[in-house]
């Protein structure tokens, strides 16, 4: 490159490499109605793949399969802890347990920063080829 030919460029790949590396496929496991709210929580949060949300503010890019009417939601993590919740004011159709939740580009900082938190086990990496 012309423009940067006298530079050594080092830098920690993170996010920009190997973030888009990653799909999270998480699972409704439990849910509740909370002051006109629905709460969704996930078999993953905060101690698991998700210390981006709190350390890096990520917002992971979310699928769902459900359609419908949309409501005021939370999906929070499994263990229980009140800095667990991954995200608040968002717009679902209402989902049920047992209900798929893909996210992507998860690749950076997610199984590496990962504990078993409160019994909650990390989760399986599958590698696809």
């Amino acid at each position: 490159n012309n423009y940067f030919s006298h530079y050594r460029i080092i830098a920690e790949p993170g996010r920009v490499i190997g973030g888009t590396a990653v799909t999270l496929v998480t699972r409704i496991i439990g849910k509740s109605y909370r002051d006109g709210v629905w709460w969704y929580y996930l078999d993953d949060g905060v101690y698991g793949s998700f210390s981006g949300k709190i350390y890096d503010h990520v917002e992971y890019p979310m699928t769902i399969s459900r359609t419908g009417q949309r409501f005021a939601s939370v999906l929070a993590g499994p263990t229980c802890d009140s800095i667990d919740v991954l995200y608040e004011n968002i717009q679902l159709p209402e989902m049920v347990i047992g209900d798929l939740i893909l996210f992507s580009s998860m690749g950076a900082y997610t199984s590496a920063s990962a504990s078993n938190f409160n019994g909650y086990k990390k989760p399986d990496l599958v590698l696809i080829d």
